[in-house]
């Protein structure tokens, strides 16, 4: 009977850590009631195993069901081992300090109303279940959204030393026998406890500002490269401003010239001087007009850019589609329509219908950013779905399809993953960044991708690469095309390097 008890007690005390982790720890897997169920049973059956081994000491014991909540996120929920040790070291936390209110309360409430000792004893553990399951409660509803916050914003697992230090003096608090303490200890008990929960409450604050930083830090990032890139278009602006002098000045020789031919009637000459700059001028003039003189010069720049060079491809917001391919019409320069750029973070039916309407405008290839919240969620059905449904669109419209990663933001067991989907899904390449991350693409995981798909799909290095040396480390690494826009640069250290 005394097993049978306690077996019941563990049972629900892995109902708990199962209604804490499916809050706490995104999902992964789906699986059937029953699955989960016999998963429970199994879970209290090995707990109960250890709280008999362990009996003598409190820590290790705590310390083996840290190891074995751990393995069962792991195992049935989630891959990303850091987030399965916090979450169940803040489960056996909680664990403890329900244990802890309970064990106080034990003397003054429940001792008091009965004196059945083994009747006292079971309202003990059941209060104590009871404390557990409201404080599980209320996490759920009050903190699961925050957390998860935190989680994608900073590194969390150095947090994780206060709590797994608040078992520890738990455990010294309850290896005291309550019933033989008197008031004064029971009192600074209670001023330890609340030290404890307070130590932790400001851990919460000093994680939420810790996210709050990185997110500002990643927004000025943000910012900077927005700066450099406009900088850049002012620079083409102002060559652009002092080409323009340079040819007005050229002109009005030309014209002082000619008219000085013409006073002369020397008109022979005036046919060949006409005849040598019409050659001289005869390029391309500036075709696109936007009516904003920066966005001019950056467009026509790339455009007469890609023309030379013979590029595969021009990226461009999906905004842009149909004017670039009427621009690039009478080119094999393809129009790359950019889709959720640059986080992936719209919903599946907007990247469903911006895929769409690129395509009636005319895209011939498709660039789309995996949604990457999901991805550190580790939502992977929904990251196979979103492959699935774009590059289908792609097939049917005969469409070239490229999955973005924005690897800068994810782990490497991350990128094997979503790679792993690819190459069941076989999109036509997959792709290492967008280039307005963090970071762009290594040869690392250019490597990872590359090894991964086993030659299923093709690989686009894309982020960060702007000269030659880096561009080929890329090639012999197994990607199969470049992203860059340095193209020109690239070519000319290429083509010096040759000689």
């Amino acid at each position: 009977m005394e097993y049978l008890q306690s077996f019941l007690i563990v049972v629900m005390e892995m109902v708990c850590f199962f209604l804490f982790q499916d809050a706490f720890v995104p999902t992964e897997k789906k699986h059937k009631s029953g699955f989960y169920a016999l998963w429970i049973l199994a879970l209290s059956f090995s707990a109960l195993i250890m709280s008999y081994l362990f009996e003598d000491s409190f820590i290790v014991k705590e310390i083996a069901m840290i190891v074995l909540l751990f393995s069962s996120i792991v195992v049935l929920k989630s891959k990303e081992k850091k987030r399965a040790l916090l979450a169940a070291v803040m489960f056996i936390f909680i664990l403890v300090i329900a244990d802890v209110i309970t064990v106080l309360l034990d003397t003054q409430v429940i001792t008091v109303a009965n004196k059945d000792e083994e009747l006292v004893a079971m309202l003990i553990v059941l209060t104590s279940k009871a404390v557990l399951l409201i404080i599980i409660l209320c996490l759920r509803k009050f903190a699961a959204g925050r957390w998860n916050d935190f989680q994608k914003q900073t590194n969390m697992m150095r947090y994780a030393v206060i709590p797994f230090i608040s078992i520890c003096l738990m455990a010294v608090i309850l290896s005291n026998d309550m019933g033989a303490l008197n008031a004064k200890m029971r009192y600074l008990i209670w001023g330890c406890l609340s030290i404890v929960l307070i130590a932790n409450l400001l851990l919460v604050f000093f994680m939420k500002s810790d996210a709050e930083k990185n997110q500002l830090l990643y927004e000025r990032k943000m910012l900077e490269l927005a700066a450099a890139g406009e900088k850049r278009e002012y620079k083409a602006m102002e060559e652009k401003l002092d080409l323009q002098k340079s040819l007005n000045h050229d002109f009005r020789n030309h014209l002082n010239c000619l008219q000085g031919l013409v006073e002369r009637q020397n008109y022979e000459e005036v046919k060949a001087y006409l005849a040598q700059l019409n050659h001289k001028y005869s390029v391309e003039v500036e075709l696109i007009d936007t009516h904003n003189v920066i966005i001019n010069t950056v467009l026509n720049d790339k455009y007469n850019e890609a023309k030379e060079i013979g590029a595969a491809m021009v990226a461009i917001n999906t905004t842009w589609t149909k004017f670039c391919k009427e621009q690039l019409k009478g080119t094999n320069v393809h129009v790359g329509a950019a889709i959720s750029f640059p986080l992936g973070q719209a919903g599946l039916a907007s990247k469903i219908a911006e895929t769409k309407i690129a395509i009636e405008d005319g895209a011939d290839e498709i660039d789309y950013v995996i949604d990457i919240g999901q991805a550190k969620m580790h939502h992977w059905d929904y990251i196979k779905e979103e492959m699935e449904s774009i590059v289908s669109i792609c097939r049917e419209h005969n469409v070239i399809s490229k999955v973005i990663f924005e690897n800068c933001y994810l782990e490497k067991d991350e990128i094997k993953q979503i790679a792993l989907i690819a190459k069941e899904v076989k999109p036509d390449f997959i792709k290492t960044s967008t280039g307005f991350g963090t970071g762009g693409a290594t040869l690392e995981d250019v490597q990872l991708m590359v090894e991964t798909v086993e030659g299923q799909v093709k690989v686009k290095a894309a982020g960060g690469i702007r000269d030659w040396k880096t561009c080929k480390a890329m090639i012999d690494a197994g990607a199969q095309r470049i992203g860059t826009s340095s193209s020109l640069k690239i070519l000319e250290e290429f083509e010096a390097e040759a000689k």
